[in-house]
């Protein structure tokens, strides 16, 4: 029997390799970031990460931290810390159900079940994360409520700071007039 170890390598292009380090809430963090040569990545053919998959972490101190695979990040595997859930796009909603993931009723829960295990790292199992009892109000609900967190993501926000500034100095000017 064959064993192949999988020697990862900071290549600039290649395969992402996407660990937990990447992966915190409703955020990839690219600094780090590892790749991994074709020839590794036809090693990991098991976990190719697609668009809109949602990644999980599923060890240690960053346990339950979720994101969206961003589609500037792929070709991409994951490695064993991080779990990739794929909805059914005609039953699930990969933002809503992100958004549910990182809620904080249901992070507590998450959180609850990873170190329920009595291990000394918290985890989530294989298992735990297929069982997880996920809302799913019809599809037309959930891709409106992406739609409306997508446009609050795409709000300027330094245009609203530099607005409030504005109004700020001209408000301090009436006062002290």
């Amino acid at each position: 029997m064959k064993t192949t170890i999988l020697l990862w390598t900071n290549v600039n292009d290649g395969i992402s390799l996407i660990r937990s380090l990447n992966v915190h809430d409703n955020n990839f963090v690219f600094e780090n970031l590892a790749h991994i040569t074709p020839e590794q990545g036809d090693d990991l053919n098991n976990v190719i990460v697609e668009k809109f998959d949602v990644l999980l972490n599923i060890t240690g101190a960053s346990v339950c931290r979720c994101a969206i695979t961003p589609s500037d990040v792929l070709p991409a595997r994951v490695n064993q810390h991080v779990c990739i859930i794929r909805p059914l796009e005609s039953v699930l909603n990969s933002h809503f159900l992100l958004h549910c993931l990182i809620s904080k009723n249901f992070k507590r829960k998450l959180l609850s079940t990873a170190s329920s295990s009595g291990a000394t790292r918290e985890a989530l199992t294989k298992k735990q994360v297929n069982d997880l009892n996920i809302p799913t109000p019809p599809i037309e609900l959930q891709n409106q409520f992406a739609d409306i967190v997508q446009q609050i993501t795409d709000l300027d926000l330094s245009a609203l700071e530099t607005h409030a500034t504005t109004l700020k100095a001209s408000l301090t000017q009436e006062l002290l007039a």
